[in-house]
């Protein structure tokens, strides 16, 4: 059998064959879009992504006779330090490789010798390059298309993940939601009948100003859930750059009270979709092409709702559960108009009692589950 070489990531043409490399794999493979190299390349360049600011990483390739054949990344992100439990843990991810469960156990040693040496005593994955990024090994959904920021991953992985000694740490889930059936939007009419809340759409004219209240709203709700960390300033400030060009207005809503945005819901075009045929590439032409697409109603179908939340401090109120359905009503009716037909609500994690129970009660089904895995060093 052939060796295997592994080696760092350094060059930009290095970055570029660790990008490619799924795309080589999995193409032709049902349920498989390209993700877009100018959403990937800058994420994995320590002068680009934020999150070099906060974290250590390694990139990786395997090649055989040459040929990239397998790729991990492995991270230690300090902002886990500062919360309960995650002190200990180091991380993998960008998991992707030939059908090999030898390969796939060289990559994963590659990553826990990382962490390992930095002193941590746990590895957790994938995630690609936290937990606010795209995470997840896929382990059903296979034949539909994954959204923006959602992994696709051939079934083989799992299996070969098992083998390298890794068992089920969480499992997040992808909700398929039919935006057609808008139902009697009861919380919508009650949140804007009560004279407390303000529920608008972003100011587009303050734009960077708005993200950084809905990431505030984020951090607060979300920050008692498992593997959480904080958006940091930066990564505010990344998220607004990236969301400009491709949200619509009314795909962003927040509820303000007393002035303090309280809520808060974001629905993104699946790019993916609008990128079908370009294989990740939009230069020269493929930009062109994406904005036309994204611009004409009804050209791309499906939308993903990545971000939603409520602040911690109505979580034992009614009024907070009416926020939360208000929002998801009021973005349905939006992303309806605005021609999407089906909507995915992702992820939410499996242990999330509110958002299980308020998906399942806007009729939205689980069609997707992606998994955490964690191993003891």
């Amino acid at each position: 059998m052939t060796a295997i070489t592994l080696t760092p990531v350094r060059s930009r043409a290095d970055r570029q064959a660790f990008v490619d490399l799924p795309k080589r794999l999995y193409r032709g493979k049902v349920g498989y879009l390209a993700p877009l190299d100018f959403d990937r390349l800058p994420a994995i360049d320590p002068q680009k992504a934020p999150f070099f600011q906060h974290g250590e990483t390694e990139f990786w390739l395997a090649r055989r006779n040459g040929v990239a054949v397998g790729r991990v990344s492995a991270q230690v992100n300090h902002l886990l330090s500062t919360q309960k439990g995650g002190e200990n843990i180091g991380q993998f991810g960008y998991l992707d490789a030939e059908n090999d469960p030898d390969l796939v156990a060289l990559l994963l040693e590659k990553a826990e010798n990382f962490v390992r040496q930095r002193g941590k005593t746990a590895i957790q994955g994938p995630f690609s390059l936290s937990i606010n990024e795209e995470c997840g090994l896929m382990i059903d959904g296979f034949d539909s298309f994954p959204h923006m920021l959602m992994p696709f991953h051939p079934p083989y992985l799992q299996a070969a993940v098992g083998r390298a000694g890794y068992q089920k740490a969480k499992d997040l889930f992808a909700y398929d939601y039919d935006l057609g059936a808008l139902g009697t939007q009861n919380a919508l009419k009650k949140l804007r009948a009560d004279p407390r809340f303000v529920l608008r759409t972003v100011n587009m004219a303050d734009f960077d100003t708005d993200i950084a209240r809905v990431v505030d709203v984020f951090n607060d709700a979300w920050s008692d859930n498992w593997g959480f960390a904080p958006f940091t300033a930066a990564e505010i400030a990344h998220l607004a750059q990236s969301l400009r060009p491709i949200v619509r207005k009314e795909l962003i809503l927040l509820v303000d009270y007393a002035g303090e945005t309280q809520g808060m819901a974001i629905a993104t075009a699946n790019i993916l979709e609008a990128a079908r045929g370009l294989n990740g590439r939009l230069f020269p032409f493929g930009f062109a092409t994406l904005l036309a697409r994204l611009n004409r109603k009804g050209a791309v179908r499906t939308c993903r709702v990545p971000l939603m939340g409520v602040r911690k401090k109505w979580r034992d109120d009614i009024a907070g559960a009416i926020i939360a359905r208000g929002l998801i009503e009021q973005l349905q009716e939006n992303a309806a108009a605005a021609g999407f037909v089906r909507a995915e609500l992702s992820w939410v994690l499996e242990d999330n009692k509110s958002m299980n129970m308020l998906a399942k009660a806007l009729r939205a089904k689980p069609y997707k589950t992606y998994r955490i895995f964690e191993k003891s060093l």
